[in-house]
């Protein structure tokens, strides 16, 4: 059965549709030099071990490309396959986002076999990311999942010895549990047998009037980065100081022979906030105090050579 699920992280959604102003230009452009590429940290996984997804989208150019995405995905990842995936992960956003040159966006999902109930059944699986261009897939090998979340309301009158041994005979773990109208509801963490299978025994069961698998929430671990540039050249370097930085951050270019430089600032999302194309000298000082905490990259950029470095605002 196909199975769409949304993931839009209330920190990322809280992000994009927040009171900052849209990048000066959201038009779309050189959206073609994007790629996506699909991975994971493992090519194989031991029964219950947890799986990491990540998709990548990439500017390999020198050139900055945005993409504009209106209540749309990022990125999403498909299991199995386009025709027979178990479920598709999209990850949201509101606004276009920019991509500096040489720069890269990467979402990662930890997908937990005991909250998900999958794979549901083992051997090799085929992952498909896709976002921008052509989609991309890599396969790893992992064993059927042995148990998951499911949600159930037991009939009228169950005694709470028989709700005990039920919880017994599936090991089953009590996420959450309650009692209305002299029925029991509640989400338990099962094990001991594939979650459709379980759900199968127990739909059928006379103690039950609904019991169902929970597979419509990707475990919630979810990393949001942007802007990783990659140095063009590895004689221009710049360091910051003090990282993390609340009031004061002081850039310092560490080159053979300083020319005018581009100093470049950008949030998490790959915007950028600060503009400087006439920076002479080694030294630089940044007033940060009135920046939002976060994750910033600042990039150097001379005539030939180009530098990145991050830097954590706290307050």
């Amino acid at each position: 059965m196909l199975r769409w699920i949304l993931v839009a992280p209330l920190a990322l959604v809280s992000a994009l549709a927040s009171s900052q102003p849209y990048p000066s230009d959201p038009t779309e452009r050189n959206v073609e030099a994007l790629t996506t590429t699909v991975s994971t940290d493992k090519p194989s996984y031991a029964e219950g071990e947890v799986i990491e997804i990540r998709v990548t989208i990439a500017n390999p150019t020198d050139s900055s490309a945005v993409k504009r995405y209106g209540h749309g995905c990022i990125t999403q990842f498909s299991l199995n396959g386009l025709s027979t995936e178990e479920y598709t992960a999209c990850t949201l956003a509101v606004r276009p986002i920019e991509f500096p040159p040489y720069s890269s966006l990467t979402v990662v999902w930890h997908v937990d076999p005991l909250d998900m109930g999958w794979p549901t059944h083992g051997g090799t699986h085929t992952v498909i990311g896709s976002s921008v261009g052509e989609p991309d897939t890599t396969t790893f090998d992992a064993p059927a999942a042995m148990g998951g979340r499911v949600t159930f309301r037991t009939v009228q009158g169950l005694t709470p010895a028989d709700l005990a041994s039920l919880r017994d005979s599936l090991s089953a773990e009590v996420l959450s549990e309650w009692e209305s109208d002299g029925r029991v509801q509640g989400d338990w963490r099962v094990r001991g047998a594939a979650l459709d299978t379980i759900v199968v025994r127990y739909q059928a069961d006379s103690r039950f009037d609904h019991f169902e698998a929970i597979r419509w929430i990707v475990p919630t671990e979810e990393v949001f980065t942007a802007a990783d540039a990659t140095p063009l050249n590895s004689s221009l370097q710049v360091l910051a100081f003090p990282n993390p930085v609340s009031e004061t951050l002081e850039l310092t270019i560490s080159a053979s022979q300083p020319e005018e430089a581009t100093l470049e600032v950008f949030d998490a999302l790959g915007r950028r906030i600060y503009l400087d194309t006439s920076w002479r000298g080694t030294t630089r000082q940044l007033d940060v105090s009135q920046w939002p905490p976060g994750l910033y990259t600042v990039r150097v950029s001379t005539r030939d050579a180009s530098a990145t470095q991050r830097v954590m605002v706290i307050r």
